[in-house]
């Protein structure tokens, strides 16, 4: 993998995530599509460079820790252990398709802010709100996010050369 053009990919994601998912955020609640976590999906069912994609799913789930009020740590912890969960079974789950990995990018986006959430409950840090409606408002983020994931998909097939990724995806 090459870091600085992988830097520039997730710094240009932060800023679209703020400058622009932001103010279209849909509903009262404000529910918003989650880049890094489709960008994690993506890199992860991507063949070749085992340690290189764990370790940039790791730095998109810091830099996801920075811009949120969870515990320092918790998304990092959380979208690596979804890069590895995927590394692991994207043979049977066959992810050169486009539906499975957007199923994929639904179950997983669910599955990790259930576990931030979790994680925010050991630390002692409440969010405010019912269980109810915090599980709705992840359930439609991770809806937003599969809906996001080709167009992801796509540009990362585009700039994959700049990113050191191999271009074939036979597994």
């Amino acid at each position: 993998m090459r870091w600085l053009s992988f830097t520039f990919l997730v710094l240009a994601l932060v800023v679209i995530q703020v400058s622009i998912c932001q103010p279209l955020a849909l509903g009262s609640k404000r529910i918003t599509p989650d880049l890094l976590l489709v960008v994690v999906v993506v890199l992860a069912f991507w063949p070749g460079g085992e340690d290189d994609v764990l370790v940039a799913c790791w730095v998109l789930g810091l830099m996801k820790d920075l811009l949120s009020s969870a515990p320092l740590g918790s998304y990092a912890f959380s979208f690596g252990l979804l890069a590895l969960l995927i590394r692991q079974l994207r043979e049977m789950i066959y992810g050169d398709r486009l539906l499975p990995m957007m199923l994929v990018t639904v179950l997983g986006s669910f599955g990790v802010e259930q576990m931030v959430y979790l994680l925010s409950g050991f630390k002692g840090i409440g969010f405010g709100g019912h269980y109810r409606e915090l599980s709705k408002m992840m359930v439609f983020s991770a809806l937003l996010s599969a809906l996001v994931m080709p167009y992801i998909n796509w540009l990362l097939q585009k700039i994959n050369r700049r990113l050191g990724l191999p271009r074939g995806r036979s597994y």
